[in-house]
């Protein structure tokens, strides 16, 4: 700690570096104070004594171990969110990177707001989005209202009563949202922060290619931001999902579905990830040929990479009004639901 406050002392006397780096570089010195004992080499044995003492509260608890996506399928696919991972949920634009994001975030949290299993407060860093647009959107998949609709301000009362009552339970949720530019070094020392003070377990990062750090190009740029989050999230022992885009290679295609080797601008994206999503969703390349074309409602959320597992594919329901994706059965018994509720 006397090492760390010389450090602090060294900062505010150097007028050459930007206040905004120096600020990160204390918030990120003054966390590390808080998981230095876990930086130490540790036992094998006690490795074995911890890992069966965490067995032994799985078995008995009946509980999972982990966060939930929201998504059924996909929790079973990847066996939930574990805390240390990376997560790149990648895709062409309009694909719903940001909002299966946000969705997982608005899971983990409403879940551990009415104290139920693998949840956790959640932290959004928007690189993109103000922070009411971000409001906006989980607001609208809450409620299952249509984003243009709400934006407009053309809702029926009941659409107005169903946004009413998702802002208010939204409200309740452990989220924290920063919508400013920053570097990757920033958001973690953010990140930290939020974490000491607020415990936070699962951050959403939109999106890597956005990030203000710097380097002699892109690839360079990028894989520092990915190091950086893929840091973070060993280090502070939380989950960090991070949007990432697509290069135009699979506009370029006849199978327009994406691989890794899409990932845009840096191998070290495939490589810190523990987990790439990649999201797929033939109705929006319909739509572009004939704009007359009925969407099918269905995405494809492919498994690119697992490290603790196999890769696959998970359909489920995308409903872009409200920019929401849904298990396949429920989203049938919602829309049975109201088809009775709402008559045509």
């Amino acid at each position: 700690m006397i090492g760390i406050a010389g450090n602090l002392a060294g900062h505010a006397y150097d007028l050459s570096k930007e206040p905004r780096a120096s600020i990160a570089e204390i918030m990120s010195s003054i966390a590390r104070i808080e998981t230095t004992s876990y930086a130490r080499p540790e036992p094998i044995d006690r490795l074995a004594l911890r890992y069966m003492d965490e067995l032994d509260s799985i078995i008995s608890s009946g509980k999972r171990p982990g966060i939930s996506t929201g998504l059924a399928d996909l929790d079973h696919r990847i066996g939930y969110l574990q805390r240390g991972q990376l997560v790149v949920v990648a895709g062409r634009p309009g694909m719903g990177k940001t909002s299966l994001g946000l969705q997982m975030i608005a899971h983990a949290a409403e879940l551990r707001a009415s104290k139920q299993p693998n949840g956790a407060p959640g932290l959004i860093i928007s690189l993109e989005t103000p922070a009411l647009g971000l409001l906006n959107r989980i607001a609208c998949q809450r409620a299952r209202v249509s984003t243009k609709r709400f934006s407009s301000g053309i809702m029926t009362d009941i659409e107005m009563q169903s946004m009413m009552r998702a802002l208010g339970e939204i409200a309740d949720w452990p989220i924290t949202v920063h919508d400013r530019s920053l570097t990757s070094q920033q958001a973690r020392a953010i990140a930290q922060a939020e974490i000491v003070e607020r415990g936070v377990g699962l951050i959403f990062y939109d999106h890597i290619q956005l990030s203000a750090n710097e380097g002699t190009n892109e690839t360079e740029r990028w894989a520092r931001v990915s190091q950086d989050l893929k840091g973070l999230a060993v280090d502070m022992d939380v989950i960090v999902i991070a949007a990432s885009q697509l290069s135009r290679q699979p506009e370029r295609r006849d199978n327009r579905r994406p691989t890794l080797s899409d990932l845009r601008g840096s191998g070290a994206i495939e490589q810190n990830a523990d987990i790439v999503l990649g999201l797929y969703n033939e109705d929006y390349y319909a739509q572009q040929k004939a704009r007359w074309a009925a969407p099918k409602g269905t995405a494809e959320i492919l498994i690119l990479k697992h490290r603790d597992g196999s890769r696959g594919r998970v359909d489920v329901k995308w409903t872009p009004e409200c920019v929401r994706f849904d298990n396949l059965e429920v989203a049938r018994a919602s829309e049975d639901a109201e088809d009775e509720e709402i008559p045509f």
